[in-house]
This record gives structure tokens, sequence and C-alpha cells, in this order.
């Protein structure tokens, strides 16, 4: 996560839709592991790292993840 934030352009090589729809596919149970790994990687995050990733992830991703 700190790469992407410290080069963004190099998420544009990730296929976000297709990761999204891996993550859409777990049970649920998984997605939810998945999600509160994400948010506490994201909380320990400084503030201007957490804004720019915020920035970066699309608002779909950002409600099943709970941003």
């Amino acid at each position: 996560i700190k790469h992407i934030i410290n080069s963004p352009e190099k998420i544009i090589a990730f296929n976000l839709d297709g990761i999204l729809e891996i993550f859409l596919s777990l049970e649920n149970s998984n997605q939810e592991i998945v999600s509160i790994s994400i948010q506490k990687i994201v909380k320990n995050l400084d503030q201007d790292s957490k804004r720019k990733l915020i920035l970066l992830v699309p608002e779909n991703a950002k409600k099943l993840i709970g941003f």
C-alpha cells in the first residue's frame, strides 16, 4: 500500500475491477477478513498517506471495504 501511495501511477497497472470481482466472489466471512485487514493497514497510516490512498480507491471499493 505504501508503494501505491508513493507511486500512484502504478495502480493503473492493476486491474482494480478484476480484483474487486475476485473479492466479491469470496465467501462473506473471507470478505470480512480481507476488509478488516485492509482497515487495520489504513488505520496505521499517517494522515497524508490515508488521504492519498482514499483518493485512489474507487467509491464502490471504499464502501465494500468500509473506508
